[in-house]
C-alpha cells in the first residue's frame, strides 16, 4: 500500500523492520499524487480535525497525527489555496490521522461519564 510505504521516508521510521507496526488500521492516510491528491497539513497541525463532506453535512472521521514531510516549512502559507503550498513537495508527502471510528469504543469507555454518546 502507498501510505505504508510512503511512511518510510519519515526519517523517524526509516530503520523500523516492518512499518504496519508503525501504520496501523487505526490511522488513515492523506496527501498522495493528481489525480487523488489532499492538501498536507503543517508541522504543528497535530491534533487538528479530518473532516470529510458528505452530502450537506461535515462529519468529523479523524484526528492529525503525524506527517512524513513538513511542506510548509520555508513557504508562506494561506488558507485561499491549500494546494498551493504543495508545489514542489516530494511525492510521499503524507500525513496520518487517528481514525476516530476505530478508537470511538475506548472513547466511549473512557469518556462515559463525562459525555453522551449516540
Amino acid at each position: 500500500m502507498a501510505c505504508e510505504q510512503d511512511a518510510r521516508n519519515a526519517k523517524f521510521y526509516k530503520n523500523i523492520t516492518n512499518i504496519k507496526d508503525v501504520v496501523t488500521d487505526r490511522f488513515l492516510c492523506t496527501g498522495g499524487q493528481e489525480p487523488v491528491l489532499d492538501p498536507n497539513t503543517c508541522k504543528g497541525d497535530s491534533g487538528g480535525p479530518l473532516i470529510i463532506q458528505k452530502r450537506l453535512r461535515y462529519i468529523q472521521v479523524g484526528v492529525i497525527s503525524w506527517g512524513v514531510v513538513d511542506v510548509c516549512k520555508g513557504r508562506s502559507v494561506t488558507c485561499e489555496n491549500p494546494y498551493e503550498f504543495q508545489e514542489g513537495s516530494p511525492s510521499f508527502a503524507r500525513d496520518y490521522h487517528i481514525n476516530l471510528f476505530r478508537v470511538m469504543p475506548w472513547l466511549k469507555k473512557q469518556l462515559a461519564e463525562e459525555l453522551e454518546f449516540i
